[in-house]
């Protein structure tokens, strides 16, 4: 995890000082987006299977949906703030920004006193491991469910934080004000929804919290789509991010209680390659048929997919009782 950090650290610093010094060029931005997948890839997984080992059984529920929650909230507050330090102090010194708060995560994984035994490795090779991990998936209902529904809700939901400049550019015709105003009330929307699942008296029911959350995060978009009234959008969006943000850290949740210690990391490096690895397909997707269908068609058209799918995976799991907790 130090490794990952450091690196994607020193990603965003190449990444600030290409941009301020007026070098940056498209191949180079694809490139560094391409080193920080990876460096997602590795360090995800990692830090999902880490957690187990520090915190108590008994509090692990909670510590999962806050780690869950905190990485949601930030897909969201994150874009919000940037848009205004944009509009003050341009693109690169935001990228550097960026890069000092690296520092933060690294001095607090430093502190850590990790106090679990190390396991000895298992023999096999890599594909062996990848393979057990897509059987252990496959073969638990519950389980494989759940990706499948993390799986559309990053292709098919991830849609409006993509179209989200054009909706504040040609919907609201305003610029980066506005788009920070969007993506901050979906940010409020995922912290609450975040800090409600923490806060959860039961984790029993996560099957059901996940389909229902789609729904209403697919519902939500879909309206959004149809309104040109800033003030009932930021209303509509919050209760978008909640939706969204509940369904996917129910289903983090619901996967890392329900897989063996031993699978965990490789479970978890499927929910990883699912939920960051579809999400660029699901962008480009959706920014093809923005350009022809406009962003309210695509926006519309992606959130019912997503809610078909919600209302099959509520089915399927015999999931339509009230939501526990």
């Amino acid at each position: 995890m130090i490794v990952a950090q450091s690196a994607a650290m020193l990603q965003a610093l190449v990444l600030g000082t290409l941009t301020l010094g007026g070098w940056i060029r498209p191949w180079q931005i694809l490139v560094l987006a391409t080193l920080l997948g990876v460096i997602q890839a590795f360090e995800m997984p990692a830090r999902h299977s880490f957690i187990n080992g520090l915190v108590p059984r008994e509090d692990l529920a909670n510590a999962i949906a806050l780690n869950s929650g905190a990485f949601n909230v930030a897909r969201f507050l994150g874009p919000a703030i940037a848009g205004w330090l944009v509009l003050w102090y341009g693109e690169g010194t935001v990228f550097l920004i960026n890069a000092a708060s690296f520092l933060a995560v690294l001095s607090s994984l430093l502190l850590i006193q990790e106090t679990v035994s190390p396991r000895l490795h298992s023999d096999g090779s890599v594909m062996q491991h990848l393979q057990e991990g897509l059987q252990f998936a496959w073969r638990r209902p519950r389980i494989r469910a759940a990706l499948l529904m993390v799986g559309v809700i990053s292709l098919l939901a991830s849609c409006v934080l993509v179209l989200m400049p054009v909706f504040a550019k040609e919907v609201f015709a305003s610029g980066p004000r506005v788009l920070g105003l969007l993506f901050g009330a979906t940010g409020v929307g995922a912290l609450a929804g975040a800090l409600r699942l923490a806060h959860r008296r039961s984790y029993a029911g996560l099957d059901a919290t996940i389909g229902v959350a789609a729904l209403i995060a697919s519902v939500a978009a879909s309206v959004f789509a149809q309104i040109d009234v800033l003030w009932l959008a930021l209303l509509i969006l919050v209760l978008a991010g909640a939706g969204q943000v509940s369904a996917v850290a129910s289903a983090n949740t619901m996967i890392q209680l329900t897989a063996d210690d031993e699978v965990r990391g490789r479970v978890m490096s499927l929910f990883a390659i699912i939920f960051i690895g579809f999400m660029p397909f699901g962008s480009l997707f959706a920014g093809v048929l923005a350009h022809s269908l406009g962003a309210p068609a695509t926006v519309t058209l992606f959130a019912l997919c997503c809610a078909m799918a919600a209302i099959i995976y509520l089915r399927s799991r015999g999931a339509t009782s009230p939501v526990p907790g």
